[in-house]
């Protein structure tokens, strides 16, 4: 693959990630370029895997409810 090739195709990953990150999230990666950089940003920033966070998404998945209509 040639640079220019793989300079588009970073530029697009990027975009798909920042497309489907929300305004509060992308405000954390708004300055990274490159997918590998918003990427790590992201898992450092979300991936906790304390016992506390574990219990506090779960919570929060136990606690949602399907919105009629």
């Amino acid at each position: 693959m040639e640079a220019d090739d793989w300079e588009e195709l970073q530029l697009k990953a990027t975009g798909t990630i920042r497309l489907c990150l929300s305004d509060q999230v992308i405000y954390h990666v708004m300055d990274e370029n490159s997918p590998k950089k918003i990427w790590e940003k992201l898992e450092s920033q979300f991936m906790s895997k304390t016992a506390t966070t574990k219990v506090y998404l779960k919570q929060k998945l136990y606690g949602m409810r399907m919105q009629e209509g």
